[in-house]
């Protein structure tokens, strides 16, 4: 097919040139660079999302002579991501990148990203957005647009409307729509019914005028051991306070985003 051929680990494809990606055969970096960042993601509470981007060698594979020897990057990215199962959720840039219609989605001498790769990547990123608001839009209270401290659990006794998880949706939701990746027609009241409840009814003054936001659980995680079994119990048995960091951080990015609204 159409490269004319390898040299220096530079492959001539129509008028650019692709490096061809080497690959040691010590599989013990790339065990440990993985150990190392499943270990920051494990031992973090903020959800995390990993992308492994692929090079150009492997998006133009089709188009270079047959002979080289590809690394197979595919089959790299998706045993990675098996091991991130259940830790991060994973995007998928290799298919989009793929499967697009733009013949210049890497610069022309090297394996970085032109504008329109970048945008492709982009794309994928928005869906993986779209489909976690889609997932959790049912969760939420009609009522109020908050959502449960246990989410799927509306019915046990002694759950409770949590403010830090519904400022943290109302500020994703708000962002998304400000950024034209979220329909506002569709969204815009998912985002700013959770805010205008915990504006009314979470936020107060005291006595002396100072505003503190109400109804944070304190803190939530699992383990070690049996200390935090992760059951609904355990969950609804962390105390609920006022002014913990990530409730008011939340409730100030959401206020930003509402801001920013057109």
């Amino acid at each position: 097919p159409g490269g004319s051929g390898e040299e220096n680990g530079l492959c001539l494809l129509g008028d650019g040139l692709i490096p061809i990606l080497e690959v040691t055969d010590d599989a013990t970096i790339h065990r440990g660079n993985t150990r190392q960042i499943l270990r920051v993601v494990q031992q973090s509470d903020t959800p995390a999302y990993l992308m492994l981007l692929p090079t150009a060698c492997a998006i133009y594979a089709d188009d270079l002579p047959g002979y080289l020897p590809l690394y197979d990057q595919r089959g790299f990215i998706e045993s990675t991501y098996q091991q991130f199962y259940g830790s991060a959720v994973t995007v998928d840039a290799y298919n989009a990148l793929l499967y697009s219609e733009s013949d210049y989605l890497y610069y022309r001498t090297e394996d970085s990203l032109a504008p329109l790769g970048g945008y492709e990547v982009y794309r994928a990123l928005c869906d993986q957005f779209r489909e976690a608001v889609r997932g959790i839009l049912p969760y939420q209270d009609a009522a109020t647009g908050m959502i449960y401290q246990v989410i799927d659990r509306p019915d046990v006794p002694g759950n409770y409307l949590e403010a830090s998880g519904s400022a943290m949706l109302a500020c994703a939701i708000l962002k998304g729509v400000r950024l034209k990746v979220l329909l506002a027609d569709k969204y815009l009241p998912h985002g700013l019914l959770p805010y205008e409840t915990l504006t009314r009814d979470y936020l107060r003054t005291d006595a002396a005028g100072q505003c503190h936001l109400e109804g944070i659980c304190s803190v939530a995680g699992l383990g070690p051991g049996n200390k935090r079994d992760g059951s609904v119990a355990y969950y609804l048995s962390e105390k609920v306070v006022a002014d913990d960091p990530k409730g008011v951080g939340a409730y100030m990015m959401a206020t930003a985003q509402k801001i920013m609204l057109p």
